[in-house]
């Protein structure tokens, strides 16, 4: 995963700079049609995949918040379980004397 994220990053970095080279030549006027073509669809691949990222961290991010939600709640649990056992001790130890 670790090694898929680099090359995602690699091959992102590239693209950013093709587009900066290529924003460079359209703005002084040298680039024609097809390159400009090219160029926007350049960007929309990187919107694209800049949106798959953003998207990728938002469900990591619903997924941890969800386990720590999962273990708060067993954490009341256990600790309502471990309260009712006090409770039905102190009420034996009580009947007892």
């Amino acid at each position: 995963a670790g090694s898929d994220f680099l090359q995602r990053a690699a091959a992102e970095e590239q693209a950013r700079a093709a587009l900066e080279i290529g924003i460079t030549a359209w703005t002084d006027g040298s680039a024609n049609e097809g390159e400009r073509k090219q160029r926007e669809q350049q960007q929309r691949e990187q919107k694209h995949r800049e949106q798959r990222e953003r998207e990728r961290k938002q469900r990591e991010q619903q997924q941890k918040e969800q386990k720590q939600r999962e273990k708060q709640l067993q954490r009341e649990q256990q600790q309502r379980e471990k309260q009712q056992k006090e409770q039905k001790q102190r009420e034996t130890a009580e009947r007892a004397t």
